[in-house]
């Protein structure tokens, strides 16, 4: 399921679905899962540093 949601993510980043943003990231929620689209570099190191805190 998440391959195909990661492949597909495009489908999911509507506004129905969107549920914040921020100056790094937006963010959208698909069921129980949260797509978060990094805007920038800068939103790209804070995921990578969100995933490394919660051992992703």
């Amino acid at each position: 399921m998440l391959v195909g949601l990661i492949q597909d993510w495009k489908k999911y980043w509507i506004n129905e679905k969107f549920i914040g943003i921020g100056s790094t990231r937006k963010v959208y929620r698909y069921g129980d899962f949260v797509i978060k689209a990094n805007l920038n570099d800068i939103g790209y190191s804070q995921s990578l540093k969100n995933n490394k805190s919660m051992n992703i």
